[in-house]
C-alpha cells in the first residue's frame, strides 16, 4: 500500500509547477493574454524553443511577445498529441497590433524548470492575419541569455525574499523527498494551509516536514480536481521515520507568491502507516511566522548583508552608513568646524 501512495504521489506531481511566469504577463491568471480588445488585428506564430539544438519545451512553460517592451500575447505551453512531434511542447501564440502590419515583434521565454525567463534570438514582422508555422512544421525559436528585467520569484513587492524553493528541501530538483530510501516507515497527511481562514495554497507553493531539524518528507501543491476543494492547492505529504511512533514533525511552508517560507504553528505525532486527511477533509494547517533560517534581510538569501543596503557584507566598502565625510560610521562634521 504504501509503495502504490508514493507512486500516485510522483505521478501527481508531474504535472505540478513550481514556479510561475512573471505575474505582469498574465496578471489573472487564466493563461490568456488580458488585453485582446485593446488591439483590432492578430497574427498567429505556432513555436517551438530550443537550446543548443534541444527542446526546451515543458508544463508550466510560457512564450510571450513584445513590440517596443509592450507586451503583445502570451502563450501557455501546449502538449502535441499526433504526428512527427507527439509529446512535444509547443507555443500557439496570437500576437496582437493595431496596424496591419511593419512592426518588429520580439519574444521571450519563461522555463519552469530552470524558473528563468530567457530572450529570445529570433523576431518577427508582424503581418495581420498572418499564419506562421503548425504542429507539423513549427517556426523554430532559440533561447539567448537570461532577462533580469522580469521577476520570476514570487516577490511580493518588498525587498525580502530568498530566491526560490530552498534548495535543500529537494536537491535534485525530482519533485519527491531525496531520502526515502533511509527510513523504513511513513504516513501520509493531506493538508490545506490557511492564514486567518483563508486557503493559502497556489502553484509553486511547497510544503516540508521536520523532526528536531531532520527534513523527513518533501510536497509541492497540488490541485484538487474534484469535491468541495475541487481548484484549490493541497499538500498530500508522506512523512518518513525508524521508529513506528512517537516523534513529533514540524512543519514549514513555501510559498511562492511572497517567496518565502514561513513555519506552521501545528505539529502531527507520528504513526506509522498513518493517513490523517484527504480531498475532501484534510488537515488544516495554519501559516505561522516567517523562518528567517532561509535568508529574509533584504538580500536573496546568498550573503551576509549586515546594514541592508543591498550589498554583500564581503564585497560592501562600508558595512554601515557613511557620514558626511565620506568616512564610514564615523562622526561628520566636528562641532565648530565648518567643514571635514
Amino acid at each position: 500500500m504504501l509503495k502504490i501512495y508514493q507512486n500516485l504521489v510522483v505521478i501527481l506531481f508531474l504535472s505540478i509547477v513550481l514556479a510561475d511566469p512573471p505575474l505582469s504577463w498574465d496578471l489573472n491568471g487564466d493563461g490568456e493574454f488580458d488585453s485582446i480588445t485593446d488591439f483590432q488585428n492578430s497574427a498567429s506564430v505556432t513555436s517551438q524553443v530550443t537550446m543548443d539544438g534541444l527542446d526546451m519545451g515543458s508544463p508550466g512553460d510560457m512564450f510571450a511577445a513584445f513590440v517596443d517592451e509592450e507586451l503583445r500575447g502570451i502563450a501557455s505551453d501546449y502538449e502535441v498529441t499526433f504526428g512527427p512531434n507527439a509529446g512535444k511542447y509547443f507555443f500557439l501564440i496570437l500576437v496582437y497590433s493595431n496596424v496591419a502590419s511593419g512592426e518588429t515583434v520580439t519574444f521571450k521565454f519563461y522555463d519552469s524548470e530552470t524558473n528563468s525567463v530567457y530572450n529570445i534570438n529570433e523576431d518577427y514582422s508582424f503581418v495581420s492575419d498572418d499564419t506562421q508555422g503548425n504542429l507539423f512544421t513549427p517556426i523554430g525559436f532559440t533561447t539567448g541569455a537570461v532577462d533580469d528585467s522580469d521577476d520570476t520569484g514570487g516577490d511580493d513587492g518588498s525587498d525580502t525574499e530568498i530566491g526560490g524553493l530552498p534548495p535543500s528541501w529537494d536537491a535534485d530538483e525530482d519533485g519527491v523527498f531525496d531520502n526515502i530510501s533511509t527510513y523504513q516507515n511513513s504516513g501520509s497527511v493531506t493538508s490545506a494551509i490557511f492564514l486567518d481562514g483563508v486557503n493559502l495554497g497556489s502553484e509553486g507553493d511547497a510544503l516540508a516536514a521536520f523532526v528536531d531539524g531532520e527534513q523527513r518528507g518533501f510536497q509541492g501543491s497540488f490541485s484538487v480536481p474534484f469535491g468541495p476543494y475541487a481548484g484549490t492547492q493541497m499538500f498530500p505529504i508522506l512523512i518518513y521515520s525508524n521508529v513506528s511512533s512517537g516523534e513529533t514533525v514540524t512543519f514549514q511552508f513555501y510559498d511562492a507568491e511572497t517567496d518565502l517560507v514561513y513555519d506552521i504553528t501545528e505539529t502531527v505525532d507520528f504513526v506509522s502507516d498513518m493517513t490523517l486527511g484527504s480531498f475532501t477533509a484534510p488537515e488544516i494547517l495554519n501559516r505561522g511566522g516567517v523562518n528567517d533560517s532561509y535568508g529574509t534581510g533584504g538580500d536573496d538569501g546568498a550573503c551576509d548583508d549586515i546594514d541592508e543596503d543591498g550589498v554583500c557584507d564581503d564585497v560592501d566598502d562600508c558595512i554601515g552608513e557613511l557620514d558626511e565625510c565620506g568616512v564610514c560610521n564615523g562622526d561628520g562634521i566636528l562641532e565648530g568646524e565648518c567643514d571635514c
